[in-house]
């Protein structure tokens, strides 16, 4: 996939970097061209590593035994294939979204073993939703709306409602 990069379009690692030079940072994706075409050309990070959702988890669980990146940005892509193949909300999509949900707890307990947890910022958010029907892209509520999860001792219950994926920058940066 040609993910057709902005040249000069700021990104989150470009941000990070420009005010705090010395910050490591890391991208772990599963999707590649995410990876390679957009915050390793653009972006950058201090180190960027992809593969499969699980094996994933162990690599980034590895590097956190040693590492305290200022920005960490995850991608799973495997719920979003469950939800192409069986049809967003059918049994095989629930199902991934479990196995996932467990991989997430890996980190928060990974997070609370390094003593970072209390000052972390987590957000989780899908790219899109769908229909039963695999239907995704259209106008229909349970393709637009997906949900967010923002947690943290900053964050302060009801302070985010609607919002848009253009706005996860600012808030993360916020």
């Amino acid at each position: 996939a040609d993910m057709h990069p902005i040249e000069n379009l700021p990104t989150l690692f470009g941000l990070l970097r420009k005010a705090l030079p010395d910050a490591e940072t890391a991208a772990f994706t599963d999707w590649a061209p995410i990876a390679n075409q957009i915050i390793s050309p653009i972006g950058g990070a201090s180190h960027l590593d992809t593969g499969a959702d699980d094996a994933l988890t162990d690599r980034i669980l590895n590097y956190l035994d040693d590492h305290d990146p200022k920005f960490l940005f995850i991608q799973f892509d495997s719920v979003d294939g469950a939800g192409h193949t069986y049809g967003y909300g059918f049994p095989g999509h629930l199902e991934r979204i479990t196995h996932v949900d467990g991989l997430l707890g890996k980190l928060v307990n990974k997070y609370k073993e390094r003593g970072f947890f209390e000052d972390t910022l987590f957000i989780v958010s899908a790219d899109h939703g769908g229909t039963p029907k695999r239907g995704r892209g259209g106008w229909s509520r349970g393709e637009r709306e997906v949900f967010l999860g923002v947690a943290g001792k900053t964050v302060k219950k009801g302070q985010i409602s609607e919002v848009s994926l253009r706005d996860y920058p600012a808030i993360v940066l916020w």
